[in-house]
């Protein structure tokens, strides 16, 4: 695995599943077996768009989620969406581009549900890969609540409004939209329950 990551030119980000399974000189599905947090992180490329800094909405959530790896080491399971979506064992996900295929993320995050998982699903709009409808029903059948991170536009309601319905539907936290840079700050806060999630 280790040789498929150093092709695809991938950082393995430190505390991410597989440094922690490296690291103790376990498989990675040994890792898996005791997170408990799975994020799931939007690189459609709308995630390039710049914010006042100057840096891609990509660039903070991939700060975000170096600090937040190294916080939880192993307990964190990453899941990228666009026009797919993928575990990213290596804590690193790859560059934006595609639309914003929210239900496939759920379809993998679903192999982690009904085991008191704390579900955080971060994107900059709505979904653009099918119904809605389709995400929300898949969404119904999680035991454990889904919370809802929004970093795009203010003046994108359809996707603040998605996130939030999303949210209330699972039981989970509707963080509203939030600054990017204050992304990792959020999750920390929800994950060690200082927050309701």
């Amino acid at each position: 695995m280790n040789d498929d990551l150093i092709k695809q030119n991938r950082d393995v980000i430190k505390g991410s599943v597989y440094d922690v399974a490296t690291s103790k000189g376990v498989k990675p599905e040994d890792v898996l077996a005791e997170a408990d947090v799975v994020v799931m992180i939007d690189i459609s490329s709308s995630m390039t768009d710049r914010t006042n800094d100057g840096r891609t909405r990509f660039d903070k959530a991939v700060d975000a989620l170096t600090d937040i790896q190294k916080s939880f080491p192993g307990r964190v399971v990453l899941i990228s969406f666009a026009d797919g979506a993928k575990m990213e064992l290596s804590g690193m996900p790859t560059r934006p581009s595609g639309m914003t295929n929210i239900k496939g993320a759920l379809e993998i995050a679903k192999n982690f549900d009904g085991m008191d998982t704390k579900f955080y699903l971060i994107s900059d709009g709505e979904p653009n890969c099918g119904p809605d409808s389709d995400i929300f029903d898949l969404a119904a059948t999680f035991e454990d609540p889904i919370n809802c991170i929004f970093i795009g536009e203010d003046r994108d309601l359809d996707g603040i409004a998605f996130m939030k319905e999303l949210a209330k539907l699972t039981g989970g936290v509707d963080s509203g939209r939030i600054e990017p840079s204050m992304l990792g700050d959020t999750i920390k806060l929800l994950i060690t329950g200082n927050q309701n999630g």
